[in-house]
């Protein structure tokens, strides 16, 4: 059984049973909490390669850099929230975490590093207001003084909701209206306004002095933390176009990696395709890969082991005799290891089954459930230079190619990098387009 909230609602989720369950216990969400992990997590990682969280939580907790940076990279679905959530189990003892969602801070579409300073300010904000109340921290007035003149004496929101000639000194006082900028200005950050250029343009002259002020609470706050510090990690950087990857990674990550702080960030899998990923790396202090569960093998021949184990991760949410054994092979073979997209085929084909009157999904309700996952992935190929470079990877899986269509591909999810011998295939439904384009042979393909 696992707790889920929809709409501020509690609602119970137990294991399925019943094929109208299986919509349900399928949500394509991350274990987040103690009741997920113990009714539905599965070790993957004799299939996927490593335990990258024991990678994660050694370097953490053995490095003597109190700034350590590390770069969570891997597909979308392939489980990097639940791992980041064993994560933070394993290491609160020795860490006090910050973990937020940069989708629910900024607009990511067009995402600066301006932006993304500022979403870390204001969690940093929130987290001193609520241990402060609590008396968890003891900070005064002088403490937060920097960053409350900062904003103060700038003037840099100039909005109706701010009287500045009305704060005291106090901490409280200033607390209050730093509190009232981090919700007025991430407010605008949220949204593609006109106010939010306005913002950045008087930030940036100044966003070295901005950091140095963020890091001076930051040291503030790990004094107080009793043999504990701060750690932030950051999700769903993983989500961002290849522009604003390449403006914060590239062009900007000196200002974000003068933060005195640990951070842990999602990194898009497709930035290790970029030309300048090896200068990327240089100021990192760890890569960590969270791999795709292998359903094939470089030679296209199945590979059994990533088959059970995406097989346990199935069953542990539904009992078996909710799938005929045939479909869900076929469902697995289809995802190419991607979970997104198998509970994306399972909570589809379960309304198939619905609507056929099945007690459990069947090789017709699943064949459906793919047809729709292909159509969504076909209108991704754009051009005949895509389809070139899809021939190209699937002909020499290892011809890992640096430029800017294959980040593109990768972005998209229709390139998949796999563990061990570093390669890469295509989409298993990319594969039966082209096979139907008559691009690539038949006799070629493993499912």
């Amino acid at each position: 059984m696992y707790i889920s909230f929809l709409n501020g609602v509690m609602h119970m989720i137990n294991k399925a049973y019943k094929v109208e369950n299986l919509f349900s216990v399928f949500e394509p969400y991350p274990l987040s909490s103690k009741e997920k992990f113990d009714s539905f997590y599965v070790e993957t990682y004799d299939a996927r390669g490593t335990d990258i969280v024991k990678v994660m939580s050694y370097a953490l907790r053995y490095s003597y850099n109190p700034y350590m940076k590390i770069l969570f990279m891997g597909h979308r679905g392939s489980g990097k929230s639940t791992e980041l959530s064993k994560l933070q189990d394993k290491i609160r003892d020795k860490f006090e975490i910050i973990n937020f969602f940069i989708q629910e801070e900024v607009d990511t579409e067009n995402m600066t590093y301006i932006d993304f300073i500022f979403a870390i300010m204001s969690q940093l904000i929130k987290y001193v207001d609520k241990k402060s109340s609590s008396k968890e921290l003891v900070l005064d007035s002088n403490d937060i003084d920097g960053l409350y003149e900062y904003w103060y004496s700038e003037r840099v929101l100039e909005t109706s909701e701010f009287d500045y000639g009305e704060f005291k000194a106090d901490f409280t006082a200033k607390l209050s209206f730093l509190k009232r900028i981090m919700i007025s200005g991430g407010g605008i950050f949220q949204t593609g306004s006109e106010s939010k250029i306005s913002i950045r343009r008087k930030i940036e002259p100044k966003v070295g002095y901005l950091v140095t002020l963020v890091n001076r609470i930051i040291d503030k706050v790990n004094q107080q933390l009793n043999n504990k510090e701060l750690l932030f990690i950051i999700e769903d950087l993983d989500k961002i176009s290849i522009d604003t990857a390449e403006n914060l990674f590239i062009r900007h990550r000196k200002t974000w990696l003068s933060l005195n702080t640990r951070l842990i960030l999602t990194f898009p899998i497709f930035m290790a395709y970029n030309s300048q990923y090896n200068m990327i790396k240089e100021d990192i202090d760890l890569f960590c890969m969270l791999s795709m569960v292998k359903v094939k093998n470089q030679d296209r021949s199945p590979n059994e082991k990533g088959v059970e184990t995406i097989k346990e991760i199935v069953f542990k949410r539904a009992d078996e005799s909710l799938f005929d054994q045939k479909a869900l092979e076929f469902l697995i073979a289809k995802s190419g290891g991607a979970l997104r997209d198998l509970f994306q085929m399972i909570r589809d084909a379960s309304f198939e089954a619905l609507l056929n009157e099945h007690n459990k999904i069947l090789e017709k309700d699943a064949q459906m459930a793919y047809r729709k996952l292909k159509s969504e992935y076909e209108r991704l190929i754009r051009n005949e230079k895509d389809v070139e470079k899809l021939i190209e990877i699937y002909n020499n899986p290892r011809l890992l190619i640096t430029d800017d269509i294959v980040m593109e591909l990768l972005l998209k999810g229709v390139v998949l990098e796999y563990n061990g011998e570093r390669w890469c295939g295509i989409h298993p439904a990319i594969e039966d387009f082209l096979i139907e384009k008559g691009k690539i042979s038949e006799s070629n393909k493993a499912f």
